[in-house]
C-alpha cells in the first residue's frame, strides 16, 4: 500500500568547468500522494554556483 503512495527518485549531475574544475551534484526527489489528484512533492540536493 505504501509503495503506491510514495515516489522516491535518486539522481545526480556532473559538470566540468575549465576554470573551476569538476563537480558532482547528488539529489533526491520525494512525492507522496495525499489524495487522487493531490501530491506533496519535495527535493533535496546539492548545487554549485560558479562565480560571476
Amino acid at each position: 500500500m505504501f509503495n503506491q503512495l510514495l515516489d522516491l527518485t535518486a539522481g545526480f549531475a556532473y559538470s566540468h568547468y575549465t576554470d573551476f574544475g569538476s563537480f558532482f551534484y547528488p539529489g533526491i526527489d520525494l512525492g507522496l500522494d495525499l489524495a487522487k489528484r493531490v501530491k506533496l512533492y519535495g527535493n533535496l540536493g546539492y548545487t554549485y554556483r560558479i562565480p560571476t
